[in-house]
């Protein structure tokens, strides 16, 4: 801003301190990609990441996989043990499974006990020993420490293939893989 003081022109620069903006900003985001009772991103930050990925995969076919994860028999655990039981363990998984996971993977809680894992730049063989890594780890760790409990998860896997037209088609496979392993016996994965 040019003006006269004294008769003779001036700059006046106005400062002005946006730090509590930039951290309300930053505050804001989080909270609207992160589920609340565990801390995991939540479904549209990971449907929104997966709608990039999807469009990646279109441009330059750099493989990306989904992992969708269900809690077995979790309605056992709330009905045994209580919800406020239930919600520790949903808890535990997803400090588990982000412990445990590369950078740039998006794990997210999808609905109820279900979570979900992106894995860009990730091939069949890779995303398959992710997965049976998360879920022995899973398997083998305690999460009511008070509780003699042990939890397992199910999985069903599915890379973004050249074919589809929309990430509801990668969904859809991971999720009949999910259901598949669950009508197997649970406590393991299968990969479509």
């Amino acid at each position: 801003l040019t003006t006269l003081i004294n008769d003779e022109r001036a700059v006046v620069w106005v400062a002005c301190n946006i730090t509590r903006r930039h951290l309300l900003e930053a505050k804001l985001q989080y909270l609207s990609e992160t589920d609340e009772l565990t801390g995991a991103y939540n479904r549209r930050k990971l449907l929104d990441t997966l709608t990039q990925s999807f469009r990646l995969f279109k441009v330059r076919e750099a493989p990306c996989a989904v992992l969708l994860m269900d809690i077995d028999h979790f309605k056992s655990i709330n009905d045994r043990f209580g919800h406020l039981a239930g919600d520790e363990v949903l808890r535990g998984i997803a400090r588990h499974a982000m412990a445990h996971i590369r950078e740039g993977d998006i794990f997210a809680r999808f609905g109820g006990e279900e979570f979900a894992l992106l894995l860009p730049n990730t091939s069949l063989h890779a995303a398959e020993n992710i997965a049976e890594r998360l879920r022995v780890s899973i398997a083998g760790s305690q999460f009511l420490l008070d509780q003699d409990l042990t939890v397992t998860v199910s999985m069903g896997l599915s890379l973004i293939h050249a074919q589809d037209q929309t990430i509801e088609g990668v969904l859809h496979r991971a999720d009949d893989a999910l259901y598949t392993a669950k009508h197997q016996g649970r406590n393991s994965f299968i990969s479509v």
